[in-house]
């Protein structure tokens, strides 16, 4: 079959276009020593692509802590928040170069994430990476957040793209799943080869090419 480009290619946020694990891992020692308990590396290996709601009631369930799931995310939320105030995102290596080229095939670029939106929409500000994407989708009130597709789907209807007509980029286990729930094609960017299941794997955004992308919405060629 005659490879193609996809239409749209959805780029996750935290992790894989910015690097946002420092900041988190951050956060999560705050809220979780906030609550009595101890935090230890485990509980940041246990937490990456979670939604912010999952995070915290992990973290509230490890220190003991009987609270309202809602309050729990706002804390960490808090916590997040202000840590993205006192230091910059990094972009992660590779996505300015892939964004270029992208932008050099007239791929049109969306953002997916399980950050609500009016913090993703500041991170994207303060990165300049805003007027790079047509929507950035976060997740909150009718959208839940990855695994569950509705970032993806909600996504690619503002970008009126059939969902087997794009291509979604993931850095976590709940990403893959939620890309592959809405229809679209995945590609998974991890450094472990052992991270990611049923995707193919990139060990980072440098590596990827047009060609990667282009035939995704039919499989990607094994390599």
């Amino acid at each position: 079959m005659a490879q193609q480009h996809a239409e749209a290619v959805l780029f996750d946020c935290d992790g894989l276009l910015l690097d946002t694990e420092p900041l988190q891992a951050l956060a999560e020692r705050c809220f979780l020593l906030s609550l009595g308990g101890i935090w230890y590396h485990r509980h940041h290996v246990l937490s990456p692509g979670r939604s912010i709601p999952d995070t915290a009631a992990l973290l509230a369930r490890e220190a003991g802590v009987d609270m309202p799931d809602d309050e729990a995310a706002a804390q960490l939320l808090h916590y997040f928040g202000r840590a993205t105030e006192w230091a910059s995102l990094p972009l992660m290596p590779g996505a300015a170069a892939l964004l270029d080229t992208l932008d050099e095939t007239g791929t049109t670029l969306a953002i997916t994430s399980n950050l609500p939106e009016p913090l993703l929409g500041r991170l994207l500000d303060e990165a300049g990476l805003r007027g790079r994407f047509v929507v950035a989708v976060g997740a909150g009130g009718d959208l839940a957040p990855k695994p569950a597709p509705d970032v993806h789907r909600a996504a690619c209807s503002l970008l009126g793209v059939a969902p087997e007509k794009a291509h979604a980029l993931e850095s976590s286990q709940p990403g893959v799943d939620a890309a592959h729930a809405a229809g679209l094609a995945v590609t998974g960017v991890a450094a472990d080869p052992l991270q990611l299941n049923g995707c193919r794997q990139v060990g980072w955004l440098g590596s990827l090419t047009p060609q990667h992308l282009g035939v995704a919405v039919h499989g990607l060629p094994r390599g």
